[in-house]
């Protein structure tokens, strides 16, 4: 017999009925977690903090703002915000806002290999090079012993 009263024993937990998410789950809910966007493997997603007339800038670049449909949540987010951007507040002192705002994956990936080719060339100017005698200098990188 279950020494604690009102609670299932193991057999009567079959019949219960099942909830989307428990309080263990949700102690990693935060305003910024993003719940939904495995589903959609052909963009990818990032919340924009909307200072600065960053997303604006963003939409330039091929960004759109991500509406409300119910398939995609953003944590503590207030489904009764004016407008269909999925937003939340994410600075309650001044209200500034967090738009989730979406990329077709290919752009993102084109984005990436040109920041990588600029990097690639910042690091190539760090070797000093002579005509006759080719490159010379290394830059080495080592683990930091613990």
């Amino acid at each position: 017999m279950n020494k604690l009263l009102n609670r299932p024993t193991e057999g009567d937990r079959a019949d219960r009925p099942k909830r989307k998410m428990t309080l263990e789950d949700s102690l990693g809910y935060g305003k910024l977690n993003v719940y939904g966007i495995e589903e959609d493997p052909d963009y990818y997603y990032r919340v924009v903090v909307d200072k600065n007339n960053r997303v604006y800038k963003l939409q330039q670049r091929g960004y759109e703002i991500v509406k409300q449909d119910g398939k995609i949540v953003m944590g503590d987010a207030n489904p009764a915000e004016v407008g269909d951007a999925i937003t939340t507040t994410c600075d309650d002192k001044d209200g500034t806002k967090a738009i989730l705002m979406r990329i077709r994956r290919e752009w993102k990936e084109e984005d990436d290999a040109f920041r990588q080719n600029q990097v690639a060339k910042s690091e190539q100017a760090l070797f000093r090079t002579l005509k006759d005698e080719g490159q010379y200098g290394e830059v080495q990188v080592e683990k930091q012993r613990k």
